[in-house]
């Protein structure tokens, strides 16, 4: 086992069975070659991806998945995430990819994502799926040509390993190979995120924060107006009210059914409170907006979202400006491409006859999305 040294091989410590692999330009070729051929032998390797260490093992070889399970120190009916080498590889473990598992692929892969998403195996079986960012990584994996299970390396409930030497300490003498690419450059597990048809929950935050999760896996609604303190809010909460009353849930977990509704206003007065009689007309649909505060359109929040409704035609005009000109995704929220004027300054009545405007073109909307 300790015939390939010189240049190849750290010198081993005393004692030590297991076989390190310091990897440089040099090298890189015949390291992979040496990682996937162990792998696909069913022996278990240490190697690195940009979070940290992981053992890996061939999932579908019984006698070396247990040696994993002891090594790790885990209940056998926990399942092993699967890391692969290409997305496409994705489709051979799971019968599709929702609308959350597409766009946090589409950001995040390959990266320090691992997604929990339906298994091929049963109707109610869940498998771990990640694309790791480093490139030694996914070729190690894509030459072995097996199923890689990649758990962190370290026991249950002790830190996992972000160097070489630190997977030495936890199993020299336990595993079979060890290939040495210095530190892990994050030095934190992955973000872990559980996807089912209808919503998703962040199991685990690693250097991708939630909100980067929400942000990125939900579909953004934008209501715009000029002031943003009675036409948007008034429709941002309708919308709110009415997705969680289609969802079966409350407004404030409309993000984790993949739903992010915000307003904002061309010409706001960012903080401002909304006009009074805006949230007394809201009080009729028992929808209270007192705490709302005005925020400024800008062209990140444009750009980051998915659907924009405005008030006026005008307002049509000046956010597509602000686009380069792109008003694909910029609607008129009346559904007969009328103008829902603005009732700043007028009665309580003239509010409640917008609100029952707004909301009215929002039940067609709701089919849309």
């Amino acid at each position: 086992r300790h015939t390939w040294r010189h240049k190849h091989m750290a010198a081993p410590l005393k004692g030590m069975k297991t076989t390190v692999l310091k990897i440089d330009d040099s090298n890189y070729s015949e390291v992979v070659a040496r990682a996937s051929q162990a792998l696909k032998e069913g022996r278990i390797v240490g190697f690195p991806t940009e979070t940290v260490y992981g053992i890996g093992a061939d999932l579908n070889n019984a006698e070396t998945l247990a040696q994993l399970v002891r090594l790790k120190n885990r209940p056998k009916e926990k399942p092993f995430t699967i890391h692969i080498a290409d997305k496409d590889d994705f489709h051979k473990y799971t019968p599709g990819a929702n609308i959350f598992a597409r766009r946090l692929m589409d950001r995040y892969w390959p990266g320090p994502l691992t997604m929990i998403v339906k298994s091929l195996e049963s109707d109610t079986a869940m498998t771990g799926i990640r694309l790791p960012g480093l490139k030694l990584s996914r070729d190690i994996i894509r030459e072995s040509g097996v199923t890689v299970a990649l758990p962190s390396a370290n026991p249950a409930s002790l830190p996992p390993a972000t160097t070489a030497k630190e997977v030495l300490n936890y199993y020299d003498d336990r595993i079979d190979l060890v290939v040495d690419n210095g530190k892990s450059t994050i030095g934190d597990p992955s973000t872990v995120v559980m996807l089912r048809s209808d919503t998703f929950q962040i199991l685990r935050t690693g250097i991708i924060t939630d909100e980067d999760i929400i942000n990125t896996a939900c579909k953004k609604i934008l209501f715009v107006c000029t002031g943003n303190t009675c036409r948007s809010p008034m429709a941002e909460a309708f919308m709110k009210h009415l997705l969680a009353e289609r969802l079966k849930t409350s407004t404030d977990r409309l993000p984790s059914h993949g739903y992010l509704v915000k307003s904002a206003g061309v010409a706001a007065v960012e903080g401002e409170p909304p006009t009074m009689n805006a949230s007394k007309a809201l009080t009729k649909w028992d929808i209270y907006i007192d705490a709302y505060r005005a925020k400024v359109v800008n062209r990140s929040l444009l750009e980051n979202s998915d659907h924009i409704y405005v008030m006026t035609s005008s307002l049509k005009a000046v956010l597509s400006e602000m686009l380069g000109g792109d008003d694909e995704k910029i609607e008129l929220l009346d559904r007969d491409s009328e103008d829902v004027a603005d009732p700043f300054g007028s009665n309580e009545a003239c509010y409640t006859r917008c609100a029952s405007r707004i909301y009215s073109n929002l039940l067609e909307i709701l089919e849309t999305i």
